[in-house]
């Protein structure tokens, strides 16, 4: 799917994503955009406006009104670019490298790290930052 972006994702693509991060070891931060996924596979997407005990709070989300008595896993929505402005935060800990970014051809995407070289390829932005995520905790 060269040339793909997460804009182009499913809901159940976008779910099955957001649990990737979810295994690895994902922090919750205010701002991020999530889907509330319910038992059935449907999902709500909401913004986490809060944490509580270090889980989200959803007092908001798209659509309009308050999200009152959803339930489910949460999960991050990666196809909006604050949340992944998150997870490279998120990236850039687990390195120790605040030099770290992405970038794009057009085509792929890579991140870089503090000296410009190359740590992970791949289709989409949230791709790469995943398996810089994960190659920093191997």
């Amino acid at each position: 799917m060269t040339g793909a972006s997460e804009r182009d994702w499913t809901t159940a693509e976008a779910i099955a994503h957001g649990r990737q991060w979810l295994a690895t070891g994902w922090t919750w931060m205010p701002g991020q955009v999530i889907l509330i996924v319910a038992g059935d596979g449907s999902a709500v997407r909401t913004v986490v406006c809060a944490l509580y005990g270090g889980r989200p709070v959803h007092v908001a989300h798209y659509g309009g009104g308050p999200l009152l008595g959803a339930r489910g896993v949460c999960a991050p929505d990666m196809r909006d670019p604050g949340t992944r402005g998150h997870a490279l935060a998120q990236v850039r800990a687990a390195w120790g490298d605040e030099g770290m970014g992405t970038e794009s051809d057009g085509m792929t995407w890579a991140i870089t790290d503090g000296n410009l070289d190359h740590v992970a390829e791949g289709d989409t932005e949230s791709e790469v930052l995943l398996a810089a995520l994960r190659a920093a905790r191997e």
